[in-house]
């Protein structure tokens, strides 16, 4: 009995003396690995299937179309946002937020969903019609006094401010680092034009360009290339790079920023023009009155506003008319823009100041609301099947979408318990009262996270895996979104990876491996 007691208590002796051996040269790097897990959150990200808003007329090349899926089918207010003088400028949407100045000398970022303040800044003399853009996370806006802003579109932090002297800004386009923006600053009496193209990142003048023969509208991009309207009918293509002229082109008495869809651009004269992006020369012209506005481009075909109260459709390849609605106004200043997403077009008339949804295909009228009695100067912007205006003089912004009910919680289906490493299957699914399409996002517990993925059928199986490297209890949250921005409240599930007996036994295995010398002191001392 003493030898089996005294052989007992050595081999105690010798696992502990072994067992703190080997975990003196890694305890750190256990301590590091495991604070790292537990600092870092990975992020699966997915396309969500949503198309921003991100700039006036949507995108670089003044498209002013939407691929959205649904749009407002009728005039139904979804919430309104009260600021404190009119609003000139068109906003912009983007990861669920509106960002739009006012002439209150305030810029605003609000809520998608409920019209709230997120947060605001000062920016004195307003932004007028300087809509912004919002790339990477940083809001680009210029203004009416001296400067031009880049802002943190989270929190409106200021990242840097560009001084550009007194003049009206447009709106700003950034592509490859660099900030294009037009102003026009004044000379004595009289207004000139300018353009400078700006470091994105820390705002520094790259280079600038001036017409002193007269003011310039927003600018349009193109693979490298910066179209510039000009007040007195022409337009110039110049270098992205160096601000050089390329060519230019007479448009006529025309002033409305350029769309560019296919190498061929689209700009408002007397009439409207189609240009070849590459030298300027005219592949077709519509003869008409001018127009300040942006022409949107979407379905093969151009939609514009003229001066004289027409809402024109032409075909894109060869200019003829497709269909014209009249506004009944005989004098119209044509400063809004369209926007086309759903096979619809809705087009916001200066002079009285409604907004129009027509068909697109051929001009029906599907609905109308006066957003601003008597006067509008602010474009729609169409995001995740809701639409945002500017009202001149009811100095609100507005949010239209259809009415809609949440989809209803996803519905969870897969194990509850696994082993580390080891793939498991999931199922998610919710209904959608309306319906609608839905989205789904997903936390699995361990700081992995699938933001928004889809879009898919209501009540079609999502289905997905997920593995877990720890053993641990942890717990699935789920949600879903519709195509109209509304969620569904969470859903969980419960899940258990325990240590397992094979987990066990590979650390006594590596154990063994690692001291060669204990395994035979076993053997001797046990036999």
């Amino acid at each position: 009995m003493p030898n089996y007691m005294l052989k007992r208590g050595s081999v105690i002796a010798i696992l502990v003396l072994f067992a703190g051996l080997s975990l003196l040269p890694s305890l750190g790097g256990i301590i590091v690995k495991n604070s790292e897990n537990l600092n870092n959150i990975y992020i699966e990200k997915s396309p969500s299937g949503i198309d921003w808003w991100s700039k006036f007329h949507h995108d670089l090349n003044n498209s002013g179309y939407s691929s959205s899926p649904y749009g407002p089918e009728t005039n139904n207010i979804i919430w309104t946002y009260p600021t404190d003088f009119q609003i000139i400028c068109s906003p912009a949407v983007i990861n669920n937020k509106v960002y739009i100045g006012s002439d209150d000398e305030y810029f605003y970022c609000l809520d998608t969903i409920t019209g709230a303040l997120i947060w605001r800044n000062e920016i004195p003399g307003g932004t007028s019609v300087s809509s912004p853009c919002i790339v990477d996370g940083r809001v680009y806006v210029g203004t009416t006094y001296d400067h031009v802003f880049c802002w943190d579109s989270d929190t409106g932090e200021e990242i840097w401010r560009f001084y550009k002297g007194y003049g009206s800004s447009r709106s700003p386009a950034i592509y490859d680092g660099n900030v294009y923006i037009s102003f026009n600053p004044i000379n004595n009496t009289n207004f000139y034009g300018k353009i400078c193209c700006l470091n994105a990142y820390n705002g520094s003048e790259i280079w600038n360009r001036t017409f002193f023969d007269g003011t310039i509208n927003h600018v349009a991009l193109y693979e490298g290339k910066v179209l510039v309207p000009h007040y007195l009918g022409r337009l110039y293509c110049l270098d992205g790079e160096t601000g050089e002229t390329i060519w230019d082109a007479n448009t006529g008495g025309a002033y409305g920023a350029p769309a560019i869809i296919n190498g061929k651009v689209y700009a408002s004269a007397d009439g409207i023009k189609c240009l070849d992006v590459n030298n300027g020369d005219e592949i077709w012209h519509y003869p008409g009155n001018w127009s300040y506005c942006s022409p949107a481009v979407a379905y093969n075909k151009v939609y514009y506003l003229s001066s004289d109260g027409k809402v024109i459709c032409l075909d894109a390849d060869t200019g003829n008319e497709v269909w014209t609605y009249v506004t009944g106004s005989d004098y119209e200043h044509a400063f809004t823009s369209p926007a086309v997403a759903d096979e619809k077009v809705y087009v916001g008339i200066c002079s009285n100041g409604n907004l129009i949804c027509f068909n697109a295909s051929n001009g029906n009228i599907l609905w109308k609301y006066q957003v601003s009695p008597g006067l509008l100067f602010s474009s729609p912007a169409i995001a995740n099947g809701r639409l945002y205006i500017g009202s001149t003089l009811t100095y609100k912004v507005y949010c239209f979408g259809n009415p809609s009910s949440p989809p209803n919680p996803p519905i969870i289906n897969g194990p509850t318990n696994g082993k580390v490493d080891v793939s498991l299957n999931y199922t998610f699914n919710s209904i959608d009262p309306d319906g609608d399409d839905v989205y789904y996002y997903i936390k699995w517990g361990d700081g992995y996270i699938i933001e928004w993925d889809g879009p898919l059928s209501s009540g079609m199986d999502f289905k997905i895996t997920h593995t877990y490297t720890e053993r641990g209890n942890y717990t699935i949250e789920a949600k879903a979104l519709d195509g109209y921005g509304y969620e569904s409240d969470w859903a969980t599930l419960e899940v258990t990876i325990p240590r397992t007996r094979a987990s066990s036994y590979l650390w006594y295995q590596l154990f063994l491996e690692r001291f060669p010398l204990l395994e035979r002191l076993l053997k001797f001392w046990l036999l």
